[in-house]
């Protein structure tokens, strides 16, 4: 059910029976509770049972129906138990599973899309067994548009479970879009998922909402036909030189931090029970990782396959981040460094990345971080 929250269901007794519905709500339980609870005038036993809204809907949008964060998420359910007495006395057991929407589904879109970019030739999708296929690296966004002009409609998109390298977000206009990590960590083979797809039956808007299973398959390794045959490296590069490469080396000089949330770090590490430092602190690490523009990020470097083909692009270590651009370009950066201490300097650092290409080719270079001054 759809609800913003308060009394959904009347558990009434026997008429003129003023004896009390036991009712039993698990412990996990937070969102469903006891409204009210009374003898009527005709002596029968009534007890109402109410739901709180979720937290992150707000009350104007869930008065419109419009979504925010948690239509994204799983309806929510739980199991509550009604005990009564049957004829010989003995106390009788029931469940019941309650199950709460994110969303309104009248506003379920009546047919949707699925658009890939870029490096649309990585992944396929099977709309007729409802599969989708993935490469082993995160290179591509696929988009759940809704394919009608409803207002707020769209394709309500969820995991069946909690997935630990697979989620859905939102892109700020009701469209879903999926979201998955490297496939590094399963012993070399391709994993699978399943999420949930609500839309209206047979693309009717006004017939009821449908729940579709789909398929997520991630393979382990890349398809070697889809590689480039080779690739070459394009730095990112300062007047000041600051980004450098000199054989499979490349010099970093002044690291990817700003003063910004440089400097809070360093007022924070000097007080660290200062709680408002450390909200400064979050709230400068977030908008500089919100707002981080890859293309002009003088620490970046873009590693380009021949003929338009992406290579397949590992990282080797933590900080040595791999993404890609709209431009279809992988980028390689590294994560945001900071100081160990406040009275050390960030210590040098090396680390590196793999570029795979067609025929089992492979070339690994190196990146090398140090600490000459803070950059603006």
């Amino acid at each position: 059910m759809f609800t913003s929250g308060g009394g959904f269901l009347e558990i009434r007794g026997a008429a003129g029976d003023a004896n009390p519905v036991g009712i039993i709500i698990p412990d996990d339980c937070t969102w469903i509770y006891i409204a009210d609870k009374q003898t009527d005038a005709d002596n029968t036993y009534t007890c109402l049972l109410g739901l709180y809204a979720p937290d992150d809907i707000a009350p104007a949008s869930r008065a419109i129906g419009r979504p925010q964060t948690n239509y994204l998420k799983r309806p929510r359910e739980a199991v509550i138990t009604i005990v009564t007495r049957d004829a010989g006395g003995y106390n009788k057991y029931t469940e019941y599973t309650v199950y709460q929407e994110y969303y309104n589904p009248t506003h379920a879109a009546a047919a949707f899309i699925i658009n890939i970019q870029p490096f649309a030739a990585l992944a396929s999708v099977d709309n007729a067994n409802r599969v989708i296929h993935l490469p082993p690296l995160p290179y591509i966004n696929l988009e759940f548009l809704p394919d009608n002009n409803i207002s707020f409609a769209f394709p309500q998109t969820y995991p069946e479970e909690d997935y630990p390298w697979i989620d859905i977000n939102n892109n700020g206009l009701n469209v879903p879009y999926l979201m998955y990590t490297t496939n590094s960590d399963n012993n070399g083979e391709e994993r699978t998922a399943y999420l949930r797809v609500r839309t209206r039956k047979n693309g009717d808007p006004a017939s009821p909402v449908i729940t579709n299973r789909w398929t997520v398959i991630q393979d382990a390794m890349p398809n070697d036909a889809l590689l480039a045959t080779g690739h070459a490296l394009q730095l990112r590069l300062l007047p000041e030189k600051e980004l450098r490469l000199e054989g499979d080396t490349i010099y970093i000089n002044h690291g990817n931090y700003h003063s910004e949330y440089y400097n809070i770090y360093l007022q924070y590490l000097a007080n660290p029970d200062n709680e408002a430092l450390k909200k400064r602190l979050e709230h400068a690490l977030n908008s500089y990782l919100d707002n981080l523009d890859i293309e002009d990020n003088n620490t970046c470097l873009s590693v380009v396959g021949t003929n338009g083909i992406p290579a397949f692009v590992t990282s080797n270590d933590d900080w040595v981040r791999v993404t890609y651009t709209s431009d279809d370009q992988i980028i390689v950066f590294p994560q945001a460094y900071l100081p160990p201490a406040i009275d050390q300097k960030i210590p040098d650092r090396i680390g590196s990345f793999t570029v795979h290409m067609q025929g089992g080719k492979t070339k690994t270079y190196y990146m090398k971080q140090t600490q000459t001054k803070i950059t603006e």
